[in-house]
């Protein structure tokens, strides 16, 4: 046995290959899903060293081209990391950012307009300022203080300018940075995950609307805020539903606008 093996047990093949053989259409799939396994099994952690494609091509018992995708599918999601020379190597996941590159994938093929991600972010997001104003840390809110002060500045210019520009991407980005502070800061994974993709799937939709509207959302931001600042959980909710009802109707009363 390879000093590889040693450190990184063969899994048995009952437990690899629970999701079904592999011989089945979308391999690359399912060798994702056995690679997780192994990772989780073997107790793999960030910055920990995989075994060599060969290596895990024998351990898995699976071709080395089909192996190949399933490393760059857990790359582009951030799960794992090739190292010029070195190899591949265990990173640190975190889904609310490691899924972002969903969000155009959703947006132009998951068949759903912005009126459903705005209906579904009503459901999510209230949610996530509730859980956020409770558990949110003090590194939580040193960063959402930020983002909201980078809005304040941004959002000044541009009622001042009155013109859609390079301030309004600006502002628009520190806006999404907030939502997603948020929801890091909410101690639930899944809703983070959820929320994330959903905030930045509305994004990439949201900018194609040419109408700067600045001063209500940056008092809505303001309230939410306020409210996870004084960890209070229900004002917080109710801002934050208040925010994304607004936003909805907003996109109601001028759907003529988005192209």
């Amino acid at each position: 046995m390879s000093a590889a093996r040693d450190v990184y047990p063969s899994l048995p093949k009952k437990d690899i290959y629970s999701i079904g053989p592999l011989s089945q259409p979308k391999m690359a799939e399912r060798i994702v899903a056995a690679l997780v396994d192994y990772i989780s099994s073997a107790n793999l952690e960030s910055g920990h060293k995989l075994p060599s494609e060969k290596e895990l091509s024998e351990i898995l018992q699976v071709g080395n081209r089909s192996l190949r995708e399933a490393l760059m599918i857990l790359q582009a999601l951030g799960l794992v990391q090739s190292r010029h020379g070195a190899g591949w190597f265990v990173e640190e996941f975190d889904p609310t950012s490691s899924l972002r590159i969903l969000s155009p994938v959703f947006e132009k093929f998951g068949g759903g307009d912005v009126f459903q991600i705005l209906d579904t972010r009503l459901t999510i997001e209230p949610q996530v300022a509730y859980l956020a104003a409770e558990h949110i840390s003090e590194g939580g809110l040193d960063k959402l203080s930020r983002a909201m002060n980078q809005m304040k500045e941004l959002g000044e210019r541009i009622m001042r300018e009155k013109q859609y520009n390079e301030n309004y991407m600006a502002y628009g980005r520190y806006d999404q940075a907030f939502h997603v502070i948020l929801s890091q800061e909410c101690a639930n994974t899944i809703l983070a995950m959820l929320s994330t993709i959903l905030s930045e799937t509305f994004d990439v939709v949201r900018f194609r609307m040419f109408m700067v509207r600045v001063e209500e959302p940056l008092k809505q931001h303001q309230a939410i805020y306020d409210a996870v600042c004084r960890r209070d959980s229900r004002a917080a909710e109710e801002a934050m539903r208040f925010h994304i009802e607004d936003t909805r109707q907003l996109f109601r009363n001028h759907r003529h606008l988005l192209q």
